[in-house]
Parts: C-alpha cells; sequence; structure tokens
C-alpha cells in the first residue's frame, strides 16, 4: 500500500518537479448522512383501508404495539422501538431498518 493509500489523499506524481501533487479537493470531503426521519412519522406504505382502521387497532394493542391512524387508514409512529413493533405483528419488515 503506498503512503498516499495510507491517508485517502488522491493525487499524481509530477515528472518536472519530482513531487506528488494533490488533486484538488480530495482531502477532506465528508459523506453526508441520510436525513434521519422526524418523530412521530407517518406511514404510506403501512397504510391500512380506513373501514380496517378499528380492527387493526385492536388487533396490534393486543400484540403490544398500540398504534394510532390517520382518517386515511396511515398508522403513526411514535419511534424507531414502536416501528419496528407495529411492522413485525403486521408481518412486515423493512429493507432500510435503521430508520
Amino acid at each position: 500500500m503506498s503512503e498516499l493509500d495510507k491517508h485517502r489523499v488522491f493525487g499524481f506524481y509530477d515528472e518536472k518537479s519530482g513531487k506528488v501533487i494533490k488533486v484538488q479537493g480530495a482531502e477532506g470531503k465528508k459523506k453526508k448522512r441520510a436525513p434521519r426521519p422526524k418523530w412521530p412519522l407517518v406511514s404510506n406504505s403501512a397504510a391500512v383501508h380506513p373501514s380496517q382502521v378499528k380492527g387493526f387497532a385492536a388487533y396490534l394493542r393486543k400484540q403490544g404495539a398500540a398504534t394510532e391512524f390517520t382518517k386515511s387508514g396511515e398508522p403513526i409512529f411514535q419511534s424507531h422501538k414502536h416501528r419496528r413493533k407495529h411492522l413485525k405483528a403486521r408481518g412486515m419488515y423493512d429493507k432500510m431498518g435503521y430508520l
């Protein structure tokens, strides 16, 4: 591994000067994190038909994941833990489980 790779500084070798020239902007760049959700979170993907809200609310309460729903049937998650419990009780999973 070269000296450049160890420090993640990228550049090229200039034959005239015999020095390594840094590529502009290659050093110190930070990757931006994905935006974190704001709680409470309303989920459109885990929504139910408005006529099913009462039945789902009762079922989820029995499963230990009591959840409020909007008038249109979208669940309102209060935290990461609450969201995880709700999805597990319904047999759903999230590919982006870090949310």
